[in-house]
Protein backbone atom coordinates (compact mmCIF):
# COMPACT_ATOMS: atom_id res chain seq x y z
CA UNK A 1 0.00 0.00 0.00
CA UNK A 2 1.49 3.59 -1.49
CA UNK A 3 -0.23 5.31 1.49
CA UNK A 4 2.14 3.30 4.05
CA UNK A 5 5.23 3.73 2.62
CA UNK A 6 4.20 7.89 2.67
CA UNK A 7 3.42 7.40 6.33
CA UNK A 8 6.32 5.65 7.15
CA UNK A 9 8.40 8.78 5.20
CA UNK A 10 6.97 10.99 7.15
CA UNK A 11 7.80 9.24 10.12
CA UNK A 12 11.40 9.21 9.11
CA UNK A 13 11.07 12.83 8.25
CA UNK A 14 10.31 14.01 11.78
CA UNK A 15 13.72 11.78 13.17
CA UNK A 16 15.76 13.69 10.98
CA UNK A 17 17.51 16.68 12.49
CA UNK A 18 17.32 20.17 11.82
CA UNK A 19 18.44 21.82 8.01
CA UNK A 20 19.81 25.11 8.23
CA UNK A 21 17.35 27.94 8.79
CA UNK A 22 17.15 29.54 5.60
CA UNK A 23 15.91 26.53 4.07
CA UNK A 24 14.28 24.31 6.54
CA UNK A 25 10.55 26.28 5.96
CA UNK A 26 11.20 25.91 1.84
CA UNK A 27 11.93 21.85 2.44
CA UNK A 28 8.80 21.68 4.83
CA UNK A 29 6.40 23.71 2.35
CA UNK A 30 7.58 21.18 -0.66
CA UNK A 31 7.57 17.84 1.53
CA UNK A 32 3.97 18.80 2.57
CA UNK A 33 2.72 19.32 -1.14
CA UNK A 34 3.99 16.18 -1.81
CA UNK A 35 2.06 14.52 1.07
CA UNK A 36 -0.85 16.37 0.44
CA UNK A 37 -0.95 15.53 -3.30
CA UNK A 38 -1.21 12.13 -2.89
CA UNK A 39 -3.37 12.22 -0.50
CA UNK A 40 -5.38 14.21 -2.31
CA UNK A 41 -5.08 11.60 -5.41
CA UNK A 42 -5.63 8.71 -3.18
CA UNK A 43 -9.02 10.22 -1.80
CA UNK A 44 -10.45 11.18 -5.19
CA UNK A 45 -8.71 7.43 -6.30
CA UNK A 46 -11.34 5.89 -3.44
CA UNK A 47 -14.20 8.76 -4.17
CA UNK A 48 -14.57 7.79 -7.76
CA UNK A 49 -13.88 3.64 -6.68
CA UNK A 50 -16.47 3.87 -4.39
CA UNK A 51 -18.47 5.27 -7.23
CA UNK A 52 -18.14 2.94 -9.50
CA UNK A 53 -18.78 0.13 -7.05
CA UNK A 54 -22.27 1.54 -6.46
CA UNK A 55 -23.22 1.84 -9.87
CA UNK A 56 -21.88 -1.17 -10.58
CA UNK A 57 -24.13 -2.94 -7.45
CA UNK A 58 -27.08 -1.48 -9.30
CA UNK A 59 -26.30 -2.68 -12.60
CA UNK A 60 -26.14 -6.28 -10.94
CA UNK A 61 -29.29 -5.78 -8.89
CA UNK A 62 -31.08 -5.10 -12.15
CA UNK A 63 -29.69 -8.48 -13.17
CA UNK A 64 -31.03 -10.16 -10.20
CA UNK A 65 -34.69 -8.74 -10.27
CA UNK A 66 -34.25 -10.07 -14.23
CA UNK A 67 -33.44 -13.25 -12.99
CA UNK A 68 -35.50 -13.69 -10.59
CA UNK A 69 -38.53 -12.83 -12.76
CA UNK A 70 -37.83 -15.23 -15.29
CA UNK A 71 -36.87 -18.03 -12.51
CA UNK A 72 -40.25 -19.65 -12.98
CA UNK A 73 -40.61 -19.26 -16.76
CA UNK A 74 -41.21 -22.29 -19.08
CA UNK A 75 -40.34 -21.27 -21.93
CA UNK A 76 -36.86 -23.02 -21.78
CA UNK A 77 -35.13 -22.50 -24.68
CA UNK A 78 -35.81 -18.64 -25.19
CA UNK A 79 -35.20 -18.57 -20.85
CA UNK A 80 -31.74 -20.69 -21.13
CA UNK A 81 -30.55 -18.11 -23.50
CA UNK A 82 -31.44 -14.86 -21.83
CA UNK A 83 -30.03 -16.42 -18.74
CA UNK A 84 -26.48 -17.74 -20.87
CA UNK A 85 -26.79 -13.48 -21.75
CA UNK A 86 -27.44 -12.36 -17.96
CA UNK A 87 -24.65 -14.74 -16.55
CA UNK A 88 -22.33 -13.01 -19.05
CA UNK A 89 -23.05 -9.60 -18.63
CA UNK A 90 -22.90 -10.52 -14.80
CA UNK A 91 -19.36 -11.27 -15.54
CA UNK A 92 -18.25 -8.33 -17.03
CA UNK A 93 -19.08 -6.24 -14.39
CA UNK A 94 -16.59 -4.86 -11.67
CA UNK A 95 -16.39 -5.50 -7.96
CA UNK A 96 -19.56 -3.81 -6.07
CA UNK A 97 -19.06 -2.36 -2.13
CA UNK A 98 -17.31 -5.62 0.08
CA UNK A 99 -20.04 -5.91 2.46
CA UNK A 100 -22.40 -6.62 -0.64
CA UNK A 101 -20.38 -8.82 -2.57
CA UNK A 102 -21.46 -12.36 -0.77
CA UNK A 103 -25.16 -11.59 -0.77
CA UNK A 104 -25.89 -10.35 -4.13
CA UNK A 105 -23.85 -13.05 -5.71
CA UNK A 106 -25.99 -15.98 -3.25
CA UNK A 107 -29.27 -14.37 -4.09
CA UNK A 108 -28.27 -14.19 -8.27
CA UNK A 109 -26.94 -17.76 -8.04
CA UNK A 110 -30.17 -19.27 -6.59
CA UNK A 111 -32.54 -17.36 -8.91
CA UNK A 112 -30.82 -19.09 -12.05
CA UNK A 113 -30.44 -22.49 -10.19
CA UNK A 114 -34.18 -22.13 -9.79
CA UNK A 115 -34.83 -21.94 -13.25
CA UNK A 116 -32.26 -24.44 -14.47
CA UNK A 117 -33.49 -27.17 -11.74
CA UNK A 118 -37.38 -26.69 -12.91
CA UNK A 119 -35.47 -27.28 -16.72
CA UNK A 120 -33.89 -30.49 -15.58
CA UNK A 121 -36.91 -32.04 -13.79
CA UNK A 122 -39.15 -30.89 -16.98
CA UNK A 123 -37.17 -32.72 -19.51
CA UNK A 124 -36.34 -35.45 -17.25
CA UNK A 125 -40.44 -35.85 -16.97
CA UNK A 126 -40.40 -35.73 -20.63
CA UNK A 127 -37.80 -38.10 -21.07
CA UNK A 128 -40.05 -40.99 -18.86
CA UNK A 129 -43.17 -39.98 -20.53
CA UNK A 130 -41.36 -40.30 -24.28
CA UNK A 131 -40.01 -43.73 -23.41
CA UNK A 132 -43.86 -44.51 -22.11
CA UNK A 133 -44.82 -43.47 -25.39
CA UNK A 134 -42.58 -45.79 -27.43
CA UNK A 135 -43.78 -48.54 -25.36
CA UNK A 136 -47.48 -47.86 -26.59
CA UNK A 137 -46.72 -47.18 -30.19
CA UNK A 138 -44.66 -50.68 -30.02
CA UNK A 139 -47.87 -52.14 -28.58
CA UNK A 140 -49.77 -50.95 -31.26
CA UNK A 141 -47.63 -52.17 -33.96
CA UNK A 142 -47.64 -55.47 -32.41
CA UNK A 143 -51.00 -55.60 -32.50
CA UNK A 144 -50.93 -54.67 -37.26
CA UNK A 145 -48.52 -57.11 -37.28
CA UNK A 146 -50.77 -59.73 -35.70
CA UNK A 147 -54.18 -58.23 -37.67
CA UNK A 148 -56.00 -60.68 -38.94
CA UNK A 149 -59.38 -60.29 -40.68
CA UNK A 150 -62.31 -61.70 -39.29
CA UNK A 151 -64.12 -61.56 -42.06
CA UNK A 152 -66.35 -58.64 -41.83
CA UNK A 153 -64.55 -55.91 -43.64
CA UNK A 154 -66.28 -53.39 -41.83
CA UNK A 155 -65.92 -54.16 -38.79
CA UNK A 156 -62.02 -54.58 -39.38
CA UNK A 157 -61.84 -51.35 -41.23
CA UNK A 158 -63.05 -50.06 -38.01
CA UNK A 159 -60.70 -51.76 -35.93
CA UNK A 160 -57.11 -50.58 -37.64
CA UNK A 161 -58.79 -46.73 -37.61
CA UNK A 162 -59.20 -46.91 -34.11
CA UNK A 163 -55.24 -48.15 -34.22
CA UNK A 164 -54.72 -44.98 -36.13
CA UNK A 165 -56.85 -42.77 -33.70
CA UNK A 166 -54.85 -44.20 -30.74
CA UNK A 167 -51.70 -43.79 -32.78
CA UNK A 168 -52.07 -40.57 -33.43
CA UNK A 169 -53.33 -39.66 -29.49
CA UNK A 170 -50.15 -41.13 -28.49
CA UNK A 171 -47.15 -37.65 -27.80
CA UNK A 172 -44.04 -38.13 -28.45
CA UNK A 173 -41.13 -40.54 -28.23
CA UNK A 174 -37.49 -40.29 -27.56
CA UNK A 175 -36.10 -38.50 -30.54
CA UNK A 176 -33.71 -41.35 -31.92
CA UNK A 177 -36.52 -43.62 -32.53
CA UNK A 178 -38.86 -41.26 -33.98
CA UNK A 179 -38.26 -41.76 -37.80
CA UNK A 180 -37.38 -45.63 -37.23
CA UNK A 181 -40.97 -46.06 -35.85
CA UNK A 182 -42.95 -43.70 -37.81
CA UNK A 183 -42.24 -45.84 -41.17
CA UNK A 184 -42.76 -48.57 -39.32
CA UNK A 185 -46.22 -48.24 -38.36
CA UNK A 186 -47.03 -46.45 -41.88
CA UNK A 187 -45.88 -49.48 -43.57
CA UNK A 188 -47.38 -51.71 -41.55
CA UNK A 189 -50.71 -49.53 -41.41
CA UNK A 190 -50.24 -49.41 -45.50
CA UNK A 191 -50.24 -52.85 -45.84
CA UNK A 192 -53.58 -53.99 -43.46
CA UNK A 193 -55.75 -51.16 -45.60
CA UNK A 194 -54.50 -52.31 -49.03
CA UNK A 195 -55.12 -55.81 -48.34
CA UNK A 196 -58.56 -55.32 -46.92
CA UNK A 197 -58.89 -52.93 -49.85
CA UNK A 198 -58.28 -56.04 -52.28
CA UNK A 199 -60.37 -58.40 -50.70
CA UNK A 200 -63.23 -55.79 -51.42
CA UNK A 201 -62.23 -55.42 -54.62
CA UNK A 202 -62.27 -59.34 -55.02
CA UNK A 203 -65.63 -59.31 -53.01
CA UNK A 204 -67.29 -56.62 -55.70
CA UNK A 205 -65.52 -57.94 -58.84
CA UNK A 206 -67.70 -61.66 -57.96
CA UNK A 207 -70.35 -60.06 -57.36
CA UNK A 208 -70.59 -57.72 -60.76
CA UNK A 209 -70.03 -61.28 -62.45
CA UNK A 210 -72.98 -62.45 -60.72
CA UNK A 211 -74.90 -59.70 -62.02
CA UNK A 212 -73.80 -59.54 -65.40
CA UNK A 213 -74.79 -63.39 -65.40
CA UNK A 214 -77.90 -62.45 -64.06
CA UNK A 215 -78.67 -59.61 -67.12
CA UNK A 216 -77.94 -62.16 -69.84
CA UNK A 217 -80.41 -64.34 -68.65
CA UNK A 218 -83.29 -61.38 -68.19
CA UNK A 219 -85.66 -60.37 -70.88
CA UNK A 220 -83.86 -57.82 -73.27
CA UNK A 221 -80.55 -58.98 -71.48
CA UNK A 222 -78.26 -57.91 -74.00
CA UNK A 223 -79.52 -54.35 -74.16
CA UNK A 224 -79.29 -54.10 -70.05
CA UNK A 225 -75.35 -55.29 -70.28
CA UNK A 226 -75.45 -52.36 -73.01
CA UNK A 227 -76.38 -49.90 -71.19
CA UNK A 228 -74.62 -50.78 -68.33
CA UNK A 229 -71.66 -50.82 -70.48
CA UNK A 230 -72.53 -47.15 -71.48
CA UNK A 231 -73.08 -46.21 -67.45
CA UNK A 232 -69.47 -47.68 -66.86
CA UNK A 233 -68.01 -45.07 -69.49
CA UNK A 234 -69.32 -42.15 -68.41
CA UNK A 235 -68.27 -42.68 -65.46
CA UNK A 236 -64.74 -43.43 -66.63
CA UNK A 237 -64.54 -40.23 -68.95
CA UNK A 238 -65.81 -38.07 -65.96
CA UNK A 239 -63.14 -39.68 -63.51
CA UNK A 240 -60.03 -39.41 -66.32
CA UNK A 241 -61.74 -35.61 -66.55
CA UNK A 242 -61.08 -35.32 -62.83
CA UNK A 243 -57.81 -36.86 -62.73
CA UNK A 244 -56.27 -34.05 -65.41
CA UNK A 245 -57.29 -31.36 -63.66
CA UNK A 246 -56.36 -32.18 -60.48
CA UNK A 247 -52.84 -32.50 -62.17
CA UNK A 248 -53.02 -29.43 -63.40
CA UNK A 249 -54.19 -28.07 -60.41
CA UNK A 250 -51.45 -29.52 -58.45
CA UNK A 251 -48.82 -27.80 -61.04
CA UNK A 252 -50.63 -23.96 -59.79
CA UNK A 253 -50.09 -24.73 -56.23
CA UNK A 254 -47.11 -25.98 -56.24
CA UNK A 255 -45.92 -22.08 -56.97
CA UNK A 256 -47.79 -21.04 -53.78
CA UNK A 257 -46.79 -20.89 -50.27
CA UNK A 258 -47.58 -23.25 -47.41
CA UNK A 259 -49.70 -25.25 -50.07
CA UNK A 260 -48.25 -28.72 -49.15
CA UNK A 261 -51.35 -29.93 -47.19
CA UNK A 262 -53.62 -29.24 -50.11
CA UNK A 263 -51.36 -30.68 -52.82
CA UNK A 264 -51.18 -33.88 -50.44
CA UNK A 265 -55.05 -34.15 -50.26
CA UNK A 266 -55.40 -33.73 -54.37
CA UNK A 267 -52.10 -36.35 -55.05
CA UNK A 268 -54.64 -38.50 -52.55
CA UNK A 269 -57.44 -37.91 -54.84
CA UNK A 270 -55.37 -38.41 -57.78
CA UNK A 271 -54.16 -42.18 -56.63
CA UNK A 272 -57.88 -42.96 -55.45
CA UNK A 273 -59.12 -41.93 -58.22
CA UNK A 274 -56.60 -44.04 -60.39
CA UNK A 275 -57.52 -47.02 -58.89
CA UNK A 276 -61.26 -46.70 -59.40
CA UNK A 277 -60.65 -46.15 -63.19
CA UNK A 278 -59.11 -49.42 -63.33
CA UNK A 279 -62.10 -50.74 -61.57
CA UNK A 280 -64.13 -49.57 -64.27
CA UNK A 281 -62.45 -51.03 -66.87
CA UNK A 282 -62.12 -54.46 -65.36
CA UNK A 283 -65.83 -54.38 -65.28
CA UNK A 284 -66.05 -52.78 -68.81
CA UNK A 285 -63.98 -56.00 -70.03
CA UNK A 286 -66.17 -58.24 -68.30
CA UNK A 287 -69.29 -56.35 -69.93
CA UNK A 288 -67.51 -57.06 -73.44
CA UNK A 289 -66.93 -60.73 -72.52
CA UNK A 290 -70.49 -60.78 -71.68
CA UNK A 291 -71.79 -59.30 -74.61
Amino acid sequence: DRGNEVIEIQKIWKLVGFTPRKFNNEIYLRFRAACDAFFNKKRDFYTAAKDEQRINMNRKMELIEQAEALSVSTEWKKTTDIYVNIQKQWKEIGPVPRKFSDAIWERFRAACNKFFNLKKEHFSGLDNAHAENLRLKKEIIEKLRNFDSSGDNHEDIEILKTLQNEWSEIGHVPFHDKDAIQTEYRELIGNQFQRLRLDVNARQEHKFKNRIDNLKQSPKGNSKIKFEREKLVRKLQKIEKDIITWENNIGFFANSKNANDLIKDIEQKIVDAKEYAVQVREKLDLLEDGE
